[in-house]
């Protein structure tokens, strides 16, 4: 794992989506911590 990939700014309205996601394993951390935004922080998909 990359070092820009051990930390993600997320709002609290996107936080279910990464909690759900990982721990069905159905998504993987660095496909979120690529959908951030421009201000680093993850607003979902």
């Amino acid at each position: 794992m990359s070092e820009s990939h051990k930390t993600l700014r997320v709002t609290a309205e996107a936080l279910w989506s990464i909690e759900n996601n990982i721990a069905v394993a159905d998504m993987g951390w660095e496909e979120f911590v690529d959908a951030v935004g421009d201000d680093g922080v993850f607003r979902g998909f």
